[in-house]
């Protein structure tokens, strides 16, 4: 098998968790979640040092690889290596049901998406750390930073998808 390390970018709620896991199935190769590395019990961040490595030695300890994340700090390292760079782009309105939907099923059934991280109604709602208020404001920053990050230029050997809608996902499938 040719390598394949593929990053995975977009505002939270995006897919990109779901898109990793599917497609380092598909493969047979690791899938990299980057906020599993970054969070600790009780919403403790990792230290950025700690994390940096974390992240160069999942990177070298493996040939093919799938990351899910937005960690600015991470893409040093992950999209120069990265063969596939997908985007997932959808619209505002999109992330927020999505991570609503994923928040609410979490809480309702007593999930932790981390270990030792639960999700609550008032953090999901009333919460100044609420993923609905970052997706808030991010969004639309985000969109503007990868419009000029993922370019042909900036990352000649990777092959770049801009996924923008889920029909664009089932073509993805087979162009990968």
């Amino acid at each position: 098998m040719l390598n394949k390390r593929v990053v995975i970018l977009g505002t939270s709620g995006s897919g990109k968790t779901t898109l990793a896991q599917q497609l380092a199935a598909q493969f047979g190769i690791k899938h990299i979640e980057l906020d599993v590395l970054y969070w600790n019990p009780n919403w403790v961040p990792t230290a950025m040092p700690e994390f940096l490595l974390k992240i160069k030695q999942v990177v070298a300890e493996n040939d093919n690889w799938v990351i899910c994340g937005n960690y600015n700090i991470a893409k040093g390292i992950t999209l120069p290596n990265a063969t596939h760079i997908i985007w997932l782009d959808f619209p505002l309105h999109i992330n927020l049901w999505r991570a609503f939907k994923r928040s609410a099923i979490r809480i309702a059934k007593r999930q932790e998406p981390f270990i030792g991280c639960r999700e609550t109604v008032s953090r999901l709602l009333f919460s100044k750390e609420s993923i609905l208020l970052w997706i808030l404001q991010t969004h639309s920053r985000r969109r503007r930073e990868f419009v000029q990050l993922l370019t042909n230029e900036n990352f000649p050997k990777a092959n770049i998808y801009r996924i923008k809608r889920n029909d664009d996902l089932h073509k993805l499938f087979s162009a990968i």
